[in-house]
């Protein structure tokens, strides 16, 4: 079974059902810029160069940062939503800690939404209730963080983005891993980035 990933209408749907500004754009800002989980929680205000329209995303895996343009459709919602922050605050605080949202809230807030926006209608049968989700259906079907994450790499590469670049933007340190990470396109699709991206 392949990945799943979030059709358009899907997401919409999802970010639809959410009933809370932060854990909305938490969605959104994730879905918009391939984050990892843990990268998008502990977002800063420091984060951003509206400038520059660049977001630092920080030590993701192994401690690399990188930095990566803020989406164009999203760039008005991203001023309007950090505006008026302190540099050190968090863009999705904690309503309990000083800290930031932690990661199991984003994964229990993704699966409860994803199954009352009707994300699971093909197994209705089985899932009632969010608990259900991660009983029954096999992990690759569901629908994570991590599953917004590759719904935005796998748009990027439809769109014909050479896969080199998809590696940088997800913070992969060789784009083998990017490679690996997908079994979603044919061979022959993969062989034609492989090969711009090796001689490019």
């Amino acid at each position: 079974k392949k990945m799943r990933i979030l059709s358009v209408g899907e997401a919409q749907d999802l970010i639809e059902e959410i009933n809370n500004e932060r854990d909305e754009k938490l969605v959104e800002f994730t879905l918009s810029h391939g984050l990892r989980n843990s990268e998008a929680v502990s977002l800063k205000r420091k984060h951003f160069d509206l400038d520059n329209k660049n977001l630092w995303v920080e030590q993701g895996k192994r401690g690399k940062d990188r930095v990566i343009s803020i989406d164009n459709d999203k760039e008005e919602e991203v001023r309007g939503y950090i505006k008026g922050l302190d540099r050190e605050e968090y863009l999705f605080p904690s309503p309990i800690t000083y800290s930031h949202i932690s990661t199991r809230h984003f994964q229990t807030m993704i699966r409860r939404n994803a199954v009352e926006a009707g994300l699971y209608d093909d197994h209705e049968e089985e899932i009632t209730k969010p608990s259900d989700v991660t009983r029954k259906i096999p992990y690759k079907e569901r629908i994570t963080p991590h599953t917004l994450r590759h719904t935005f790499s796998v748009r990027l590469l439809r769109n014909g983005t050479p896969i080199q670049e998809v590696s940088k933007l997800l913070g992969h340190e060789r784009f083998e891993i990017t490679i690996n990470s997908y079994d979603f396109y044919d061979i022959e699709e993969g062989r034609k980035h492989m090969n711009r991206a090796t001689f490019s």
